[in-house]
């Protein structure tokens, strides 16, 4: 939790430093696939099998928050010096 929380606050204060509202919801979003990672090694899940689809899940968010911004940047860029 305390690392969720830490990764969440930086995310959110470079988001606003950088430009304002999409970046702080691409922030949000982006801080929950460290807490997922985490969550899915815990021992009760391993017993249950659960941990697969959970850091299965958390790639999907990490590739979903690294590969979108860069999508957007890339139109952006693409707009204003076209």
């Amino acid at each position: 939790m305390i690392i969720w929380s830490m990764s969440f606050l930086v995310n959110v204060v470079a988001a606003l430093t950088l430009s304002g509202i999409p970046s702080v919801a691409a922030a949000i979003i982006s801080s929950f696939w460290p807490g997922l990672i985490i969550y899915a090694d815990d021992r009760r899940l391993r017993e249950k099998g659960a941990n697969g689809l959970i850091g299965f899940l958390a790639l999907i968010l990490l590739f979903a928050t690294v590969m979108l911004p860069a999508f957007w940047i890339g139109l952006l860029y693409i707009k204003y010096t076209n």
